[in-house]
């Protein structure tokens, strides 16, 4: 084959070949969009019961100034050194008196607080709003709105597990019976 003929093969052929193998002659496009809608989904993990066991040498204290030592089963306050009591005339019923100094409480209400007692996770949502109501008939025990779940109120939904805190006060001057008990309502919605 002399080299004019195969110039003029050569030229057929790619003209050919571009022919069939041109897809774009004959292509559409689109642009197609999915909108994938996940339902809000929260999830909160609780117990539904905590007994706390208060220890009695520490109460014992607590309740006299935190002056108190072990005194048999219970819990004495030592008044210190012997008082020496005169005593001047004697007749046949004498009293003889000496005050008791009282060191007074250490407090009437202590703070409790149970750390990261309640968790939560949740998609589809912007913030957790967290509401915990105290719902007890008892008196002495009540909890601290401004306190409880701080870390879970107003922070971002989020899959990972969020935890806070339940904090409650006891007021010792107002509870009453043995046990004392106390029901608090949380509820975590997100926003």
């Amino acid at each position: 084959m002399d080299l004019k003929n195969w110039k003029k093969a050569l030229g057929i052929g790619l003209v050919s070949a571009a022919a069939i193998s041109s897809p774009a002659a004959n292509a559409a496009q689109v642009t197609m969009t999915i909108d994938v809608d996940l339902p809000t989904i929260l999830v909160m993990y609780h117990y539904n019961t905590i007994t706390l066991a208060l220890d009695q040498a520490a109460l014992g204290s607590y309740v006299v100034g935190i002056t108190a030592v072990a005194c048999g089963t219970d819990f004495c306050d030592d008044q210190g050194s012997p008082a020496a009591i005169t005593v001047s005339t004697i007749t046949a019923n004498e009293n003889v008196t000496q005050a008791v100094v009282d060191p007074g409480l250490a407090n009437t209400t202590t703070q409790f607080r149970v750390i990261d007692s309640v968790g939560v996770r949740a998609l589809g949502c912007g913030v957790y709003d967290v509401v915990v109501v105290d719902a007890s008939a008892d008196a002495g025990v009540t909890v601290d709105t401004g306190l409880s779940l701080a870390a879970i109120d107003g922070a971002g939904c989020s899959f990972a597990l969020t935890t806070g805190d339940l904090v409650f006060d006891v007021d010792y001057d107002l509870v009453a019976g043995d046990p004392v008990s106390a029901v608090f309502d949380v509820t975590i919605t997100g926003m």
